[in-house]
């Protein structure tokens, strides 16, 4: 996949968010659609109520989706830097630094 323009925003949201957050944020808003769609069930709503719980629940899903992609896309751009630095490694090339500016899933033992 291409880098997208659209997707500048949430790539930059999901980089600067440890992957504890990345996944915690996803899941929240993964879950809270399939929660707002249950509220209608569980009660009795008027049909004004119902459609506003059904608009919320799209811009919940579209919200989940566009994360989602900005998550892939900053962590399939990460994983390729790495990919063509070790490539170049292996051709004998140990000048290249990889960095992407944020260390926080780092872990160095």
């Amino acid at each position: 996949m291409t880098h997208l323009r659209f997707l500048s925003p949430g790539v930059a949201l999901m980089r600067g968010l440890r992957l504890s957050s990345k996944l915690l944020s996803l899941s929240v808003v993964m879950l809270v659609p399939a929660l707002l769609g249950l509220l209608p069930l569980a009660a009795d709503l008027s049909g004004g109520t119902a459609s506003v719980l059904l608009w919320c629940t799209g811009l919940f899903l579209v919200a989940a989706v566009y994360l989602l992609l900005g998550f892939y896309q900053g962590l399939s751009q990460d994983v390729n830097q790495v990919r063509l630095a070790m490539d170049k490694m292996v051709q004998g090339d140990l000048h290249l630094a990889v960095g992407c500016g944020v260390y926080k899933n780092l872990v160095v033992s």
